[in-house]
């Protein structure tokens, strides 16, 4: 026996509302990615006198990596990796260049003053001339694009101080080295009393 009345009939269908508006929302920001940067895989290892690290850096020149010290202490490496999406393709390569005679058309004037530059035009006409055809480009279509593009940006803090003016970089085969010298402890100096 019920002492209230029912209201849940009449309401549902605004809380169904509510339900798949909230649905749609979340479906939708998930669709939406955000672009974050993509993380170097990197090794570091450290010697009695410097630490070192190796990144992956396939495909990247040295002017697109940026290296610098945001603290005594702490390193960073960012950059972006481009990659040409259109590729052209020549066409008519095959082709042999084409040979201009002198039987192309001129024009020539009447006047007896340009009677010599008339005489040396038709000399420099005679001369046969190679002209190639102009290559066209066309763009290709790609059927698998793997390859990752866009920014990167890795931090790296080391225990201990670094020397910041002794550091090598070298970028070989895609790899990025970096020598990082420790900072030396400093000495203990004993101040004498008098």
């Amino acid at each position: 026996m019920a002492y209230y009345p029912r209201f849940t009939n009449d309401i549902s269908p605004l809380f169904r509302l509510l339900d798949d508006y909230d649905c749609h929302r979340s479906s939708h920001a998930k669709i939406t990615p955000t672009k974050k940067p993509m993380s170097l895989k990197s090794d570091v290892f450290e010697t009695h006198d410097a630490f070192h690290l190796s990144a992956e850096v396939p495909g990247v020149e040295s002017n697109d990596i940026q290296v610098e010290f945001l603290d005594p202490n702490t390193l960073v490496i960012k950059g972006h990796i481009r990659r040409h999406n259109r590729q052209t393709f020549e066409e008519g390569q095959d082709q042999a260049p084409v040979a201009k005679s002198h039987h192309q058309p001129t024009v020539e004037d009447e006047n007896e003053a340009d009677d010599a530059t008339t005489s040396q035009s038709s000399k420099n006409s005679s001369k046969q001339q190679l002209v190639t055809p102009r290559k066209t480009e066309s763009t290709c279509k790609y059927w698998v694009s793997e390859r990752l593009t866009g920014e990167f940006h890795r931090i790296f803090t080391f225990p201990a101080r670094v020397q910041q003016d002794s550091v090598k970089a070298n970028l070989r085969n895609g790899i990025l080295s970096l020598s990082i010298p420790k900072e030396p402890a400093p000495k203990v100096k004993k101040i004498r009393i008098e």
